[in-house]
Order: structure tokens, then sequence, then C-alpha cells
């Protein structure tokens, strides 16, 4: 059988636990260890970082007297077996990985999440190619339908703004038009095209950092619910509005100066409140900008 090398950092070592007395020329090549300056005789322990050549067995071994072995086996995992014949796995950082598609954390079976490679939609959030592409899944199966979970006390440098949650996109509507207003329909969403709508629902998104809902839905649409996004501001003679005020939709789908009478008898129509303009020509990080097009700032309601 071939060897093979494995690094092993000092929490792994206490499975391999070495006295000085043990420490002989006979007892390092049993265990193939390919350099004996690797013992600490005074500490009794190994370099934190040294590699250590494993050669692969085809079964469990026997024990070596007052020693142990470290040894592989065929299923590609490392052991130590003490002197009494107690095999223990050895954890390498606890990691199971692939070179071709994924990583598993605490292992490889449909026991253990696993970070799979896929590519993600940025506009529907749809996945596809579960062993390619250059974005993330957890999942524990080789499926393009993640299925774990994860949790974090923080997640920090999001550099995307908004929180947008998916939903459906009505059939007449090709497809997702940016910065602009939408109703609701028993159908689906579709662009507003009268003043101050009834069931406006929000402006949709390209700038969100975290998307819920049916992002798995091929005609699907992401509206800003919170946090800042760039909209279609519509304004009289080019004036900007100032920030803070209040703005709903008009008849194109853009964003207007909401009148008192219309805060007053439609509260729950106010989509938005002002920011700024945007005055750059593209936005985001580098590499994934993406068209502003005369967009402004406003904060979703």
């Amino acid at each position: 059988m071939a060897d093979r090398t494995y690094n092993l950092t000092r929490a792994d070592i206490e499975l391999a636990y070495i006295t000085t007395s043990h420490v002989t020329t006979a007892n390092i090549a049993l265990a193939n260890i390919t350099d004996a300056s690797i013992v600490n005789t005074a500490t009794n322990t190994l370099s934190v970082s040294t590699q250590i050549a494993i050669q692969e067995q085809a079964s469990t071994p026997s024990p070596v007297a007052n020693f142990g072995k470290i040894y592989c086996k065929t299923n590609g995992h490392p052991y130590f077996m003490d002197e009494n014949g107690v095999e223990y796995r050895l954890n390498v950082s606890d990691i199971e990985h692939s070179t071709v598609s994924y990583f598993g954390i605490g292992g490889d079976t449909s026991a253990y999440p696993i970070f799979r490679r896929c590519t993600i939609n940025s506009t529907t959030g749809g996945i596809s190619d579960p062993t390619t592409g250059s974005d993330l899944m957890l999942n524990s199966a080789q499926t393009i339908l993640p299925d774990q979970s994860f949790i974090a006390e923080k997640i920090w440098n999001g550099v995307w703004n908004d929180v947008a949650d998916f939903q459906a996109l009505h059939e007449e509507e090709v497809r997702p038009f940016f910065g602009k207003c939408y109703y609701d329909t028993f159908d689906g969403a579709k662009v507003c095209n009268s003043r101050c709508q009834k069931s406006v629902i929000g402006i949709a998104s390209d700038t969100f950092g975290f998307g819920v809902g049916l992002s798995k839905e091929k005609h699907s649409i992401p509206l800003a619910v919170a946090g800042w996004t760039l909209a279609y501001v519509k304004t009289d003679n080019g004036e900007i509005y100032e920030c803070g005020d209040v703005l709903t939709n008009d008849e194109d789908g853009d964003l207007v100066l909401m009148t008192k009478e219309e805060k007053m008898e439609y509260p729950e129509r106010i989509i938005a409140t002002y920011k700024k303009p945007e005055d750059k020509e593209l936005w985001g990080p580098k590499g994934k900008e993406i068209q502003v097009n005369g967009r402004h700032w406003v904060k979703v309601k």
C-alpha cells in the first residue's frame, strides 16, 4: 500500500501519547515516523506541525507492545491503536474533504452537514451546478436543495444592504424591474400603475444582502422589506427631496413625495423615506457592481 501523509496538531497528539522510555529507533520505525527529531523527550509530546507518514493497512493491525501504532485503514481515515489494542480514530482538523466539490464538517456521510460548491442565480436565488461554481450551499447529500441550518452570534462585513423577501412575480411581468414599486395580486406581483396604489408591497431590490422566501422559484422577485435600497425617485423640476421625506408610488412605479392627505388616509401605503441620490454609475464590491441608472437611496418602511 502507498504511504499517506497527515498534519497532526497538538490536540490530536493526546491520542498518541509516547513516553520517553518508549522512544527508540525500533519503535519509531514501527510507527513509520519520518523524523525522530519530532519527538520532544522533555515533554513527551510531538511537535505541533510535523508531518507523520502513516502506512495504509488493509485491516486493523495488532497492537505493538509498550508502544502502539498509528496507521491508516482502507476507508481513508487515520487511526491510533494503543498497546492494549484499543483503537482510536484520529480527527485531522475533524474535516473530511473533497478536492472536487465539497468539504464536510465532522464527516462525509449524510449524518453531517456538508458545504458544497454550487452556482446561485443572483436574480432569483435559484441553485444549480451542485458540483461546480464559486458559491456555497449547506446540505447533507449531493443535491441542489440545501437541507441544513446555520446559526451564528453575529455575521460581519455584509457589503450589500437591505433584507429582501422573494415573492411570486405575475406571469405578465417578463423580469424584475429593480428600483420600481410593486403591488400584490392573487397571481403575483406587478409594477404599480396608479398613484398611492392599494396593496403596494415594496421595491424590487438588487442591493439586498439577505434574501428569504420563494427564492427557488424561477418566476419570483426580491422585494426589499427592511434596510436601504436603490429606487427610482421622481421629483418636480429635478429638485432633490430632503432626508426623511415620506414617499409613496406613482403611476409608473417610481417613488414620489406623499401628500399630507395621503399620509392621513393611507398610512399603510407609505413605502419608504428618502435618504440621498447615488451619484456613481456603478455601485457594489469590485467585480460585482450593479448599474445605478440614476436611482436614489431610500429607507424601506
